[in-house]
């Protein structure tokens, strides 16, 4: 259960994503290796088709071991309510060599995680992994989807793009090569069908969960191969002078400047401008 274990918890608060909500939204799982104890006994009847029906949807193993042993467990979820797709994520560091950390159900992928968003906003965040995007979710950005890893960008993203007319994409891949390059291939793939692609450009090396307690893009810039769209100019630069150390005008004011005796105590909102000696009646 996701609630009772500590390591499942402790990723959750490390990676910004422990919101309430989302665990709910999104009905999140933890596989802690104690399916095999809840389900009938396999030398049953019952129990070996339970066993079996799990086996061929990938979530047990041929050898009867879980496939997601040890990972926080994201559904990916139709418009029915339906599974189509299953992501897990190990939650602990210390795995054997040639372990993978990212796991999904066999076969191709299918689905589109939070499609609720694609109906309610003509302009979705793309990023490369549910993890990057359940980051953005926790911090408000809730128009967002991800896809399965860089180039993994598929038909039934590109069919609900469509359906529910995306006009406008912000493509939050990661700061890194491969990142880039699926970036670029991504925003040739959608301008072609007539949306317009804007690159998140995170700082070099990052993604935005490698930082979230504080903002990790640095600006947003037109990602398409044809003309930019029109009203749209890149970000202005910001002013050096706006980018100066400021001076701390809440200290208290020197002794020439000190308030008589007989003033009430300075207000806070007064203490935190710059103007409070202009605002306030001096001696």
């Amino acid at each position: 259960m996701l609630g009772e274990s500590p390591d499942a918890l402790g990723y959750l608060a490390r990676r910004k994503i422990s919101h309430p909500e989302a665990i709910g939204e999104f009905p999140l799982g933890y596989a802690d290796r104690t399916l095999g104890l809840r389900l009938p006994d396999k030398r049953r009847k019952d129990g070996a088709e339970v066993r079996g029906r799990l086996e061929a949807l990938g979530i047990f193993r041929a050898s009867g071991h879980e496939h997601f042993a040890g990972s926080l467990v994201i559904p990916v979820l139709g418009e029915d309510g339906t599974v189509s797709e299953v992501y897990g994520r190990k939650v602990r560091g210390d795995l054997r060599a040639g372990t993978p950390a990212h796991l999904y159900l066999p076969g191709a992928h299918r689905g589109v995680w939070n499609l609720a968003a694609l109906a309610v906003s003509d302009e979705v965040i793309v990023c490369e992994s549910l993890i990057d995007a359940l980051t953005f979710w926790c911090a408000g950005f809730r128009h967002v989807t991800p896809s399965y890893g860089a180039g993994g960008f598929t038909a039934d993203h590109q069919r609900a793009f469509g359906e529910h007319q995306v006009r406008r994409a912000l493509i939050a891949y990661d700061r890194d090569d491969a990142g880039d390059r699926a970036a670029r291939e991504l925003a040739g793939e959608l301008t072609a069908r007539g949306i317009e692609c804007f690159r998140v450009e995170f700082p070099a090396g990052r993604t935005r969960t490698t930082s979230p307690s504080r903002p990790g893009t640095r600006r947003t810039r037109w990602a398409g191969r044809s003309a930019r769209p029109p009203g749209w100019a890149p970000p202005r630069a910001r002013p050096a002078a706006a980018t100066r150390r400021r001076r701390n005008y809440s200290r208290r004011p020197s002794r020439s400047l000190s308030r008589p005796w007989y003033q009430p105590p300075l207000p806070p909102r007064f203490r935190q401008s710059r103007c409070w000696l202009a605002r306030w009646p001096q001696p």
